[in-house]
């Protein structure tokens, strides 16, 4: 099975869910920083996706089912995650 989530982001942090295991694409309209909770977003410890990249994490991954994205700069962008493998 796939989970597939296309979130608008705006400047506020905001819990976006990946999904159950197996290999992960995030790709982002603008340059989007991630973080495995809000604390961290927060205090400046996150990994920043730029604009139109993907990212393909293959299994075993570290992320939880959610994490905490923010735009970087950008006012509005959009995220778009497809798991495959999900349980």
């Amino acid at each position: 099975g796939s989970h597939i989530a296309r979130r608008t982001l705006d400047t506020d942090a905001q819990a976006l869910s990946l999904g159950h295991g197996g290999r992960r694409l995030i790709r982002c309209s603008e340059d989007t920083r991630f973080a495995p909770d809000e604390a961290l977003l927060g205090a400046g410890i996150y990994f920043t996706i730029l604009a139109g990249q993907t990212l393909v994490l293959d299994p075993p991954n570290f992320f939880n089912e959610l994490v905490w994205v923010q735009l970087d700069s950008a006012a509005s962008g959009i995220v778009e995650i497809w798991s495959m493998g999900v349980n």
